[in-house]
């Protein structure tokens, strides 16, 4: 019994010690693929600093706050860098006018490096923020599988209770109407005869219930987990969409110009001035870099003609008669020269 019992005690340390190595293996492989996992994020993360640190993104999630939610997008021409791909010349013979009209492509193209790809991607999303949110409306409409008109009409409560919100909305909103001889007034407390917090609340009730009739389920629970799917993907379709679109556009100096601008211009401290001060040094080195490395392109020239040329024809015309006559009057000078002096005499060799 002893020695059983000794077999026991000595099979139980060597149990111990071989779960102990082990357990210290298992702790030294998860430090050690922590740490290079960690580091290879620091290498592929764009918006993670040197130090291993997410101040970058920080700061650049803080730029995407300090903008105005309520702004304008931007116009599209400008959202799609439209450029001059070609000129139409239109030659009108019979009207005797002449007109010029342009042909626009999107000036979107793949980035040469990485770091360029980066500097699209951060400068684009800042600056044409508000382009992108407009885009998920009709990426809601084409992958969403909506009800439309639920959906639009939930789409006009919600826009109701944010233009109420906000006096540049509104604005733009009256605008438009007056170019359509429609008259819409306001003020900072009242819109459309009501009061605008009153407005608020009835344009997000009204969103709110259409928007439980997107879909047609029998129950709310099951309305909302089918919504709640749709809505998952149209926002996964609609970020990929928008980071692929700001990657493709290349950066102008406006846009680069004007985010320098609104960080120089929000900096309260030393510090904060010379990040901001590198951040536009950075921005317009890539801009010139950028447009250093196009190469020039040739503008094709069309020429579209309509109707004879009425000018060439009568010219011709007056040549041929001109040369008509002239023969006519030689001859008849020949005539009667012949008539009155009679044939020249034969020449005798």
């Amino acid at each position: 019994m002893k020695r059983r019992r000794l077999w026991a005690k000595r099979w139980n340390c060597i149990w111990v010690r071989a779960s102990r190595r082990r357990r210290r293996r298992r702790t030294t492989t998860t430090t050690t693929s922590s740490s290079s996992s960690s580091s290879s994020n620091a290498g592929t993360n764009p918006f993670e600093s040197e130090d291993g640190s997410n101040e970058e993104f920080a700061a650049y999630i803080q730029s995407l706050k300090k903008q105005p939610w309520d702004a304008p997008p931007k116009p599209w021409k400008e959202f799609w860098g439209m450029r001059p791909a070609g000129v139409v010349l239109n030659v009108d013979n019979e009207k005797q006018t002449v007109d010029a009209s342009e042909i626009e492509s999107p000036s979107l193209n793949f980035p040469r490096t990485k770091e360029e790809g980066v500097t699209r991607l951060k400068s684009n999303f800042v600056y044409y923020r508000q382009n992108y949110a407009v885009m998920f409306v009709p990426f809601c409409v084409l992958f969403g599988g909506f009800n439309f008109w639920p959906f639009a009409l939930s789409t006009l409560g919600f826009f109701t209770a944010l233009a109420s919100a906000s006096d540049k909305i509104l604005g733009e909103v009256q605008l438009k109407m007056q170019e359509k001889n429609l008259d819409m007034a306001f003020n900072k407390q009242r819109a459309l005869g009501m009061d605008r917090k009153v407005l608020m609340k009835v344009g997000m009730v009204f969103g709110i219930f259409w928007m439980t009739k997107w879909v047609r389920a029998y129950d709310a629970i099951t309305a909302a987990n089918k919504i709640s799917r749709m809505l998952i993907r149209v926002i996964f379709l609609w970020m990929l969409t928008s980071a692929y679109l700001a990657i493709l556009r290349p950066i102008d100096l406006k846009s680069t110009l004007t985010n320098a601008w609104d960080e120089l211009k929000d900096a309260k401290s030393k510090e904060a001035f010379e990040k901001a001060g590198k951040k536009a040094w950075s921005g317009v080195k890539s801009w010139f870099n950028q447009k250093a490395s196009e190469q020039p392109q040739a503008t094709p020239i069309i020429v579209n003609v309509k109707g004879e040329n009425n000018t060439n024809t009568d010219q011709n015309n007056n040549n041929n008669t001109d040369n008509e006559d002239w023969k006519k009057g030689a001859t008849d000078a020949d005539a009667r020269d012949a008539s009155k002096k009679g044939l020249p005499p034969s020449s005798s060799r």
